[in-house]
């Protein structure tokens, strides 16, 4: 009788030993299934591109670029500061990190950003118009009102709407229609929301006004900025996408632009201020998308230093390095 019980009692114990699998068996499965079933990307962690067959997501060993474009700088014996970073997979190269440079008319991108964020916020219309008044005409020799990529320069009593103004302050560098940009903004922006405050740019002269601050950035901290409307982490996309058309062939196409294949598209901004030079864009080479940063400061020379050429040199550098590493 004892046995029986014993034997009995063994059995139940190993009956509910399988029913606790079983259930558990299919609680992991409906889990596993359900979590499936929720979405349609497999791998809901990991970045979207992964998914995306339209980028190339090879490994490339970037070191043979790396030392070539380090030895490249260092002949050129002119401080700089460099940023290139492969887009499918945030490989980089850097090189004079620490060197920095008053924004300048770099920051038209960050400040056209702003413009669009308010819009967004619905704080303003892109349509909205305004008139040119005096003291929005800057006096800049070369780029304070340039005609020579639009159909004509900006004068006073003219009447503007405020996409246009953001039209021509990227695509021509036009320090008026900037000018005019920030009047239209600096009232409704603070300290804390404008773009540079979320991003990697130093600033001095802080206060609740963002007009009195000065950027200092350097090619690294410049990329974050052309990064964050790649991928769209502070304006919607469609936004990004029309600041990052703007930028498409604008002024200076003699540098960045230069050093790549005829047809590859190029969005990127030039900066030239006391002598320093820079050119800082995202590169579209099919399936292979690239950001290059490059900013020279020759600083006060007896002459007059052409930096063009050692853009377009380091460009071609890139470019050719990145397609001879293509998929066949």
């Amino acid at each position: 009788m004892t046995k029986k019980r014993v034997l009995v009692g063994i059995g139940c114990v190993l009956g509910a030993f399988v029913l606790v699998g079983i259930g558990l068996f299919a609680g992991i499965s409906h889990n596993h299934n359900g979590a499936l079933a929720e979405t349609k990307n497999p791998f809901p962690l990991l970045d979207t591109s992964v998914n995306d067959n339209s980028v190339q997501q090879d490994i490339i060993n970037f070191d043979p670029l790396r030392q070539n474009i380090k030895q490249y700088l260092a002949s050129l014996n002119i401080p700089h500061s460099f940023y290139f970073e492969y887009l499918p997979n945030g490989v980089n190269i850097r090189d004079g990190e620490d060197q920095t440079t008053i924004a300048a008319s770099l920051m038209k991108t960050p400040i056209v950003m702003d413009l669009y964020s308010l819009a967004e916020a619905k704080k303003l219309d892109l349509r909205q118009t305004t008139t040119i008044e005096q003291d929005d005409i800057n006096n800049d020799p070369e780029y304070g009102n340039p005609a020579g990529l639009s159909p004509s320069d900006l004068t006073v009593g003219q009447t503007i709407t405020y996409k246009q103004a953001a039209y021509l302050a990227l695509h021509d560098s036009n320090n008026t229609a900037i000018d005019i940009v920030k009047r239209i903004i600096n009232p409704l922006l603070t300290s804390d929301t404008d773009v540079v405050s979320s991003l990697d740019v130093a600033y001095t002269n802080t206060g609740s006004d963002p007009s009195t601050r000065v950027f200092q950035i350097s090619a690294r901290s410049y990329g974050s900025i052309m990064k964050c409307l790649y991928y769209s982490c502070f304006l919607n996309p469609k936004d990004s996408q029309e600041v990052l058309t703007d930028l498409i062939g604008s002024a200076g196409q003699n540098e960045l632009a230069a050093g790549v294949p005829s047809g590859v598209q190029v969005a990127h901004k030039i900066g030239s201020a006391q002598n320093r030079q820079s050119d800082c864009g995202i590169v579209y080479q099919p399936k292979q998308p690239y950001l290059v940063c490059t900013m020279f400061f020759p600083g006060q020379q007896t002459t007059a230093i052409d930096t063009s050429p050692y853009f377009q040199k380091i460009s071609k550098m890139i470019s050719d390095y990145v397609i001879s590493k293509k998929e066949n």
